[in-house]
């Protein structure tokens, strides 16, 4: 049972992964860092650290590893509120918005992505838990 767990964890993690990477592209593009007071370096130092943390989430969770399943929730979670908060009114209302519908839809992507994550960790974890415990998961 832990492989299939773990399958849905490693896929939606490197999903969220394909599709953030290709939305922070064009943020970088569109000087997103700058307003946030960041210059491009730093803010891409940043960037490449937060990656590496998720990839070894990923990898975390690939061994069925509870800490993997959690992480992986909680970068979930930061991508859905960070996205939401910052992009959802413009998605919803601006047109057009940046590259026009491409954009929207890395913006859709990515929210929908980061919330399967969430939800797909905190299952596995819960059933990893469950069946550590001697219950069926």
């Amino acid at each position: 049972m832990y492989q299939r767990r773990t399958l849905w964890v490693v896929g939606t993690g490197a999903l969220l992964v394909a599709i953030s990477m290709a939305h922070v592209l064009e943020d970088f593009v569109y000087s997103v860092p700058a307003r946030f007071g960041l210059e491009t370096a730093p803010a891409a130092a940043v960037v490449g650290l937060a990656y590496g943390l998720h990839v070894v989430l990923i990898a975390i969770a690939a061994r069925d590893q509870a800490l993997g399943y959690f992480g992986n929730a909680a970068v979930g979670a930061f991508w859905l509120v960070a996205a939401a908060a910052d992009h959802l009114g413009e998605v919803l209302f601006a047109n057009p918005y940046r590259a026009g519908l491409v954009s929207k839809a890395f913006e859709v992507g990515l929210m929908l992505a980061a919330l399967s994550l969430v939800i797909v960790s905190l299952l596995a974890w819960r059933s990893r838990r469950a069946a550590t415990r001697g219950h069926s998961p």
